[in-house]
């Protein structure tokens, strides 16, 4: 459904028509610059599923004014979809349509959420309801943080909660269980063959002689780091939903972003540093992977081929990944790992265009090599994927845990 509002920007008085494609979630919000000015404006939509009704609330520099048939600058907003840049100020264009059949012809072809028995919106997520992922993040990050804190009963009230309202006909275990079902509907289908090819490939973990000596350094030197990791990297997404919501569909079901399709929204002071964080905070998760590795390869989990597990642990990050570089099941979940992104990313050295949504950076040692520029709309994705790959890799883990009979990180 397209909502269409009149605003004007309160720097220049300039007014619009923005087109806003209804989300997911039950707010959304949109940041963009002013047609004449190019000053930044913010908006968020509220939207009332029950009732279906929604609401155009002016955050910043704007203010909504009635209705007119005077022609003016028109503005695609939308909260899950790129817009072409043809569409950008285009009337009466519907191009979230397009890539909906995109996602639904590769949910068909995976096999995994078949035609016939679903379609539409609801191929987004979980069959069984709206994907409302920043709604259902914020209750489980309460809950996961009572837990963290040791207040057990007030994290098992919020478990309830979650259980009653997003999960009515198939209630929560535990926050572990919470955990496992938001990650897989945010990995979608693309992510969750991922995550069964690795699951299908740890048979010789768990028949390891070495389980004794692995379970008993993963719980004292790992578990709780791991755990503080996957909690900061969640809720570092998150808290830059908005942007990334317009990405994720796309990039969990495997699709490729064209080069002409931009985002609606664009916030890179929330997200320029993202790339970076999650990043670093992949390259330290993936030791699990190596460890597992040698196991599969039979081999106790702390002997590699010519590392020591401290010498791996001094490995400079982009070289994290190289041990298990012949696992393909393991690479598949690693392919996401751009040291240079990271760098520019890291050290605040993109230089972002809005009117044209480009980062540029340098490449090489201290970025003085050669530049390199990308799409705002690509770095997004790139972020999603490399995001995908950690929270994925945290379904491998809890999986393992649990198998093993070990303590779980949270």
């Amino acid at each position: 459904m397209i909502i269409r509002s009149f605003l004007k920007c309160l720097t220049c008085g300039q007014a619009h028509i923005v087109r806003i494609g209804m989300g997911q979630e039950d707010t959304q919000e949109h940041h963009f610059p002013c047609d004449s000015c190019r000053e930044p404006i913010h908006i968020k939509m509220n939207i009332d599923y029950h009732n279906i009704s929604t609401e155009v609330v002016c955050v910043e520099n704007s203010e909504l004014i009635p209705s007119t048939e005077e022609k003016l600058p028109i503005r695609n907003l939308d909260a899950n979809f790129l817009i072409p840049e043809e569409d950008k100020g285009a009337d009466f264009t519907f191009s979230r349509l397009k890539q909906l059949a995109k996602i639904i012809t590769e949910a068909d072809k995976s096999g995994m959420i078949p035609l016939s028995k679903h379609s539409g919106p609801i191929i987004l997520g979980s069959p069984i309801k709206r994907p409302e992922y920043w709604a259902e993040w914020k209750l489980l990050k309460k809950c996961w943080s009572l837990k963290r804190n040791q207040r057990e009963k007030l994290s098992d009230r919020k478990l309830e909660e979650g259980s009653v309202k997003l999960y009515p006909k198939e209630p929560l275990q535990d926050i572990y269980d919470w955990q496992t079902r938001l990650m897989s509907n945010l990995g979608g289908f693309e992510y969750e063959k991922k995550f069964q090819t690795i699951i299908k490939s740890l048979t010789p973990v768990w028949q390891s002689e070495d389980l004794v000596e692995f379970k008993k350094r993963y719980e004292d030197e790992m578990v709780i780091t791991r755990g503080n990791h996957y909690f900061e990297i969640l809720k570092d997404f998150f808290s830059s939903y908005n942007e990334f919501s317009q990405v994720i569909f796309l990039v969990n079901s495997g699709i490729d972003i064209d080069v002409d399709n931009q985002t609606s929204s664009v916030n890179f002071e929330t997200t320029k540093m993202f790339y970076g964080n999650v990043f670093e905070i992949f390259s330290r998760q993936v030791e699990l992977l190596a460890m597992m590795n040698n196991m599969i390869l039979g081999r106790k989990h702390d002997q590699f081929g010519k590392l020591t597990l401290n010498k791996y642990r001094k490995l400079d990050n982009s070289s994290r990944c190289t041990p298990f570089g012949m696992n393909v099941s393991f690479t598949e979940i690693s392919a996401e790992f751009d040291n240079q992104l990271r760098n520019a990313s890291h050290h605040k050295s993109f230089q972002f265009s809005e009117k044209d949504q480009l980062i540029s950076y340098g490449t090489g040692k201290g970025g003085t090599g050669e530049e390199q520029t990308i799409s705002y709309s690509e770095y997004l994705r790139r972020c999603t994927r490399l995001f995908l790959q950690t929270i994925t890799l945290f379904r491998v883990e809890l999986v393992t845990c649990k198998k093993l009979g070990m303590k779980r990180p949270f």
